[in-house]
């Protein structure tokens, strides 16, 4: 019987057709991500779903259901960052990418992020082990670490305040929000809860005392 494969999200600067950011988001996809994890998760990146719908709404739910997000923050690219922060959201697990030579801005900068160099084959090889290494790595049923991973369970009860549905794509449950006013609804908490300092998670926010109007 074939083992159903985990599904993995690349969030990436995509850049338009034949741009050179475009063609090193697909030297990255092909040269590094999909060696190291094609046989054991269905890889997906955004310009490549293909289910019809809104594909901003698409793209949230792969970053809030996926087994595993891998995102390249080369050009530190401001859709990827936002992305990144509501993988942060889940407390699942991520991997960070970056070009050699590029800073990482300061909340993410002690989160361990791979460097590669797409021009050095011998880089790569170098890049694809650590990139194993890493993901073998995980631990599925532990908390991943982020900026935000030790105010996770008061996410998580905000989340359920409103039990987003479900659906079954290619064999495997992904959590969908009912509506796009639902979906944005959950962001602006979101947003408040890192913004509003000590103050805001003082008054019990997450907790079941706390009921934003979901």
């Amino acid at each position: 019987m074939e083992t159903k494969k985990k599904i993995c999200f690349v969030i990436s600067p995509i850049g338009k057709p034949n741009s050179e950011t475009r063609k090193c988001s697909d030297s990255v996809l092909k040269n590094i991500i999909r060696p190291v994890l094609k046989k054991e998760y269905e890889i997906i990146r955004s310009d490549k779903i293909s289910k019809v719908g809104n594909i901003t709404s698409q793209i949230i739910n792969y970053l809030m259901a996926s087994d595993l997000v891998i995102a390249d923050l080369s050009s530190l690219n401001p859709n990827v960052f936002y992305e990144l922060a509501i993988r942060h959201t889940t407390g699942k697990p991520y991997v960070q990418l970056i070009q050699i030579g590029e800073k990482l801005p300061f909340d993410i900068v002690n989160i361990r992020t791979i460097e590669f160099s797409p021009q050095d084959i011998d880089s790569l090889k170098t890049t694809k082990q650590q990139l194993k290494e890493v993901v073998n790595a995980i631990n599925f049923r532990e908390i991943a670490d982020s900026p935000i991973s030790h105010h996770h369970s008061d996410i998580v009860n905000i989340l359920h305040k409103y039990m987003p549905e479900s659906e079954v794509y290619n064999g495997n449950k992904f959590t969908m929000f009912r509506s796009r006013e639902k979906m944005i609804q959950y962001f602006d908490v979101m947003f408040d809860m890192a913004t509003s300092g000590d103050d805001f998670w003082a008054q019990g926010v997450g907790h079941t005392s706390y009921s934003p109007n979901f």
